[in-house]
């Protein structure tokens, strides 16, 4: 295996696991090929309220209260005022009704999670080194944290905020990467989404799960599993297109335009 080869797949991540198994094409494109696609305004828009929440969740830190800072929406809207610069596809999308529908949720999100997390880390970028359970061959598991903390149920807690279009459902537990990854690098069982849909009415979730050690084992068996597709797929060039996944459509995916003209066929709109 060549050196690139092994770059590869010297270190995993959530968002790496997740891009191999939606479809290797465009992982290749991405990792490999390093393609720039279109950026999309939910792509940005989650980015900024990212950037708005670990501002929040930093001030408090440092100042030491328990209160999130009141200034969460202006915090939100100058990151907004900078990541919308970079969208190159608004869809059906606004930059005015997604500033509208961020600041509303921003507000919604401090008064209905944010004061209740005392964070001990923001955005905390872990490694891990873990072990393939089928070959034996060791590997870095990395994960950034958006927030690290406890709550006033749950004396440890690490959590992830999401920007979604539509309500989430518990289901996600178990098809994503992130919680058992998260928690396996943060060395706590409980994860949590907080969740603000970007909506003209937004609204928030909190969902909680423990994850089990049986959970983190099956993820790593998984992820081992993925990490050799990868391997194999670079060593034959053979980076098949998923175009049966649903989020293989223009829509969705900025690599649809490379993925045509190389593999042929057409991406579903």
């Amino acid at each position: 295996m060549s050196e690139n080869q092994i770059d590869l797949i010297t270190t995993m991540s959530p968002s790496r696991l997740g891009c191999a198994q939606q479809c290797l094409a465009k992982f290749a494109f991405r990792y490999v090929d390093k393609l720039r696609g279109a950026t999309s305004a939910a792509l940005q828009f989650g980015r900024a309220f990212d950037e708005a929440g670990a501002a929040v969740y930093a001030a408090k830190m440092t100042t030491g209260t328990t209160l999130p800072s009141s200034d969460v929406q202006a915090r939100f809207a100058a990151e907004w005022d900078f990541a919308a610069g970079a969208v190159d596809d608004w869809g059906e999308d606004s930059r005015g009704g997604l500033l509208d529908s961020g600041t509303r949720g921003v507000a919604l999100w401090r008064d209905r999670i944010a004061q209740h997390v005392q964070p001990v880390a923001v955005q905390e970028d872990l490694r891990a080194t873990v072990v393939d359970p089928a070959t034996g061959e060791p590997f870095q598991l990395r994960g950034v944290i958006d927030v690290r903390g406890s709550t006033i149920s749950n004396p440890a807690v690490v959590a992830d905020i999401k920007t979604s279009a539509r309500v989430y459902q518990p289901a996600r537990f178990a098809r994503e990467w992130q919680p058992a990854a998260y928690t396996l690098l943060a060395g706590t069982p409980t994860f949590e989404y907080h969740v603000v849909t970007s909506a003209k009415a937004p609204e928030t979730q909190v969902l909680r799960a423990v994850v089990s050690d049986g959970d983190r084992t099956a993820f790593l068996r998984r992820a081992a599993m993925l990490r050799r597709q990868i391997a194999h797929a670079a060593r034959t060039g053979d980076w098949l297109p998923n175009r049966t996944h649903v989020l293989c459509s223009r829509r969705y995916c900025e690599h649809w335009a490379a993925c045509e003209q190389r593999y042929g066929g057409r991406v579903p709109a």
